[in-house]
Formats: C-alpha cells, structure tokens, sequence
C-alpha cells in the first residue's frame, strides 16, 4: 500500500529473557502513516526495524509498505476481555 509518513518514532530496544533463560534485546521502530482519509501505527520489529532506522525517513515523506495485521486478545487488570490490532511492516520502500 502506498502512504505518506506522518511521524517517525524512535528506535526502541528492550532486554527480555528468552525461553531457554539468555538475555535477548527486542527491538522495534514506529511509524504513524496516512493512507487514504484514515491515519494507522504500525511498527517494524527485529533486524527490520534496525535497518529503517537508519535511513534518513521524514514526515511526510511517501512510501510503499508491506505489513502483515494480527488481532491479539488479552485480558486488562480489570478482567475484561480486550482486542487489540497489531500492525506489522514485513517491507518498506522510500519512494
């Protein structure tokens, strides 16, 4: 899909432990974009979101993303039931 950038997050990378008890970093860079008439967040994650960082990606600039969407159902504190959308980029290209 083709769409404008309307904010650049910065570069986040958080330590977690892994399954097998080793010190692992999660890294994960975010975009709010306009497609259309409506405006999403979605996020680059792992090696991806390292490589996008280093570009030089500005609002308002224009680009073709790939993302992958994924509904995750949690439940608060509260006990309630909740759904959220989780949009991933798989691919950017600068256009």
């Amino acid at each position: 899909m083709l769409v404008q950038i309307i904010k650049v997050w910065a570069l986040e990378a958080r330590e977690y432990t892994d399954r097998l008890g080793q010190k692992q970093i999660f890294n994960s860079k975010g975009f709010t974009m306009r497609m259309g008439e409506g405006t999403f967040y979605a996020e680059a994650i792992g090696d991806n979101a390292k490589e996008l960082d280093k570009l030089d990606i500005h609002p308002l600039d224009t680009a073709f993303v790939q993302v992958s969407l994924r509904a995750r159902e949690y439940k608060a504190q509260s006990g309630v039931e909740r759904v959220a959308n989780e949009v991933t980029i798989q691919q950017m290209y600068m256009v």
